[in-house]
């Protein structure tokens, strides 16, 4: 049985994103390991000590940087290679953030050419990159804000986006109930013409064969009886 290529975790609180990046690496021949969040991710590096951990900046619970952050506390333990992933909207701000904590980088979504690229790359440099992080008074909140910033704007637009499209469909919902009155309007008076027409071809059909005084059948309506009989007989 061949060794695999190299241990990485995968730390992604999506399953379907977790299936897909777990599925292409292990295509590939290495081993996967797979954390819902950034506290797991520290007991499975603490237990697994893989080569190398692939982890959402902005993961459920513990984000990327405090993991990375926490690793680094410890000294003693193995200190993997970290690509950070983030949605491309945030990609300036948090491919600069994976710089100062010496990781690399991978915008989302990610074709799965670009993914085993840099996790190649990621694989052939330093087991540990160094962490330029040196203020005490810095918190792990002063990296993370530009990316809030720039998250809350991304959330207005969105909002923004939704209110023009609710407007839109409330304009063609109003549009369809005028067009759907209309339509039901002109079906009923095509039900109507259609009604009165039938009954003027019978008025007319009676007119025909009845006499106008007596109401009895006319001479024509006989004439057309007798005739008929004849050339039965």
């Amino acid at each position: 049985m061949g060794r695999f290529v190299a241990t990485i975790l995968v730390v992604e609180d999506r399953p379907v994103n977790l299936r897909f990046v777990a599925t292409l690496l292990g295509d590939r021949g290495h081993r996967v390991l797979e954390a819902r969040n950034g506290e797991e991710a520290l007991r499975i590096v603490r237990a697994e000590s893989p080569d190398l951990v692939i982890i959402d900046i902005l993961t459920s619970g513990m984000d990327g940087c405090q993991f990375v952050l926490n690793l680094r506390s410890e000294p003693n333990s193995v200190q993997p290679r970290i690509v950070f992933r983030a949605a491309a909207h945030i990609a300036a701000e948090a491919e600069a953030l994976a710089t100062t904590f010496g990781a690399s980088f991978i915008a989302k979504p990610v074709n799965p050419e670009t993914l085993l690229a840099v996790v190649d790359a990621a694989l052939s440099g330093p087991s540990a990159l160094p962490l330029e992080v040196h203020s005490e008074d810095r918190s792990i909140d002063s990296f993370l804000r530009p990316i809030a910033r720039k998250l809350h704007r991304h959330i207005a637009n969105l909002e923004r986006l939704n209110a023009q499209l609710g407007r839109g469909v409330a304009q063609r919902d109003a549009q369809l109930d005028v067009v759907r009155a209309a339509l039901d309007q002109e079906i009923k008076k095509r039900l109507l013409a259609e009604g009165e027409l039938t009954q003027a071809n019978l008025r007319l059909k009676d007119q025909v064969v009845h006499d106008g005084l007596t109401g009895l059948h006319n001479r024509r309506y006989l004439e057309a009886h007798g005739a008929a009989r004849c050339l039965s007989a």
